[in-house]
């Protein structure tokens, strides 16, 4: 016998319990006790009666839902293996240049996500700091986006590093709608993860390479602030920042400021593993121009470009000037362009020759780095 909960704050006796029990019958039927374990899903238990008389076996089941699962995906954690840095391309210290991560997708009840029959976790290589000739391997996969399956909520893959030292910023996404990713995300849930590469360790002194960040009132921003040297990992933390924006241990910087214009002193601050703290203080300004050059009217409507006439030629230069100047920027267009006309998504032009005379509005996407941002847009062409 061994002693178990009553589920009513006493304890009762029962025979000893194993995954498969055998009782006699009392009148025709018993009873037994089921027990959860520390694992949520779906538990099915199937009992089975043999008829004395002619030996016929008859079966029934019953399925118990455990720990209350909602099987839709809330929440994205990824931990790098360790030591949880990478080093570049052809270092000279031995430093891996590959890790291997884990994500985990939990639900509503912050249980693992119930294993889906496709992918249901895509990861991407954010253009930014470090990226350049990093890649993402997860099986036959290999590139700056993979899409994996999770076994038990958890997805595994890897990260190899370029040959540059800085950081790699990797963005993780569900999909809440159905829990797959193969076939578009519709309602993405997403988390960053912060991977650093260094040349070398313990040899420099630690730094923070940072040292001036521009961002726009009512804009979503992020921003990873990258440190070299010392013992990695870091630690980050900062005091100052601009109302709107935090700032994690990894040292994203992200959200939407509502600070006033102007220049924002900001200390920030990085612990090695050493428990060396460094500090620097960074320029962070705040313009409430919209960020995308030539777009002047009220954020609230769409931004009118120079009108085009039927039938004649159209040019027209887009530029953007917040970020990292050394960063090139790419352009892409959600919606209709005018008949005709074309974006170079590489160096921001429109053109072309219209041939539809109408007022069209279209959503126009600036990405530098880590900073994205979209503006609505508006050209009118006119009757030739």
């Amino acid at each position: 016998m061994v002693e178990v909960d009553d589920g009513k704050g006493g304890k009762i006796k029962i025979p000893g319990a194993y995954r498969s029990i055998v009782l006699g019958a009392n009148a025709g039927g018993n009873s037994f006790h089921f027990h959860a374990g520390n694992k949520a899903g779906t538990a099915r238990i199937t009992c089975s009666v043999t008829n004395p008389a002619d030996k016929q076996v008859s079966s029934a089941s019953v399925d118990i839902v455990v720990g209350a699962q909602t099987g839709q995906p809330a929440n994205v954690i990824a931990t790098a293996q360790a030591p949880g840095y990478l080093g570049t391309q052809g270092n000279t210290q031995d430093l891996r240049n590959n890790v291997a991560i884990s994500a985990l997708v939990m639900d509503d009840a912050n249980q693992p996500i119930l294993d889906p029959s496709a992918a249901n976790l895509q990861v991407t290589i954010r253009p930014f700091g470090a990226s350049a000739g990093a890649r993402l391997l997860a099986g036959s996969q290999s590139g700056t986006t993979v899409q994996v399956k999770t076994i038990g909520g958890e997805g595994q893959f890897s990260l190899s590093s370029g040959p540059s030292a800085g950081v790699v910023l990797l963005e993780l996404t569900t999909d809440r709608y159905d829990n797959n990713v193969s076939n578009g995300i519709q309602d993405p849930v997403t988390q960053l993860k912060v991977v650093t590469v260094h040349k070398a360790v313990r040899t420099v002194p630690l730094t923070i390479v940072d040292s001036a960040i521009s961002v726009v009132n009512g804009l979503p921003f992020t921003y990873a602030l990258t440190a070299q040297g010392g013992v990695p990992p870091y630690e980050w933390s900062a005091t100052g920042l601009p109302t709107g924006l935090t700032m994690s241990a990894d040292g994203v910087i992200t959200g939407t400021p509502t600070a006033p214009k102007g220049d924002y002193v900001v200390v920030v601050t990085v612990t090695d593993e050493a428990g060396s703290p460094v500090s620097k203080n960074i320029t962070i300004k705040v313009t409430g121009e919209l960020a995308i050059d030539g777009c002047t009217s009220d954020v609230g409507k769409p931004c009118a470009l120079p009108a085009g006439k039927v039938l004649e030629g159209y040019s027209y230069t887009l530029s953007f000037s917040i970020g990292d100047p050394s960063v090139p920027v790419t352009w892409s267009i959600v919606g209709v362009l005018p008949p005709g006309l074309t974006l170079d998504t590489a160096t921001g032009v429109i053109s072309g020759t219209p041939t539809t005379a109408g007022s069209y509005t279209f959503v126009l996407t600036a990405t530098r780095g880590s900073l994205r941002v979209s503006r609505q847009v508006q050209i009118v062409i006119a009757a030739p």
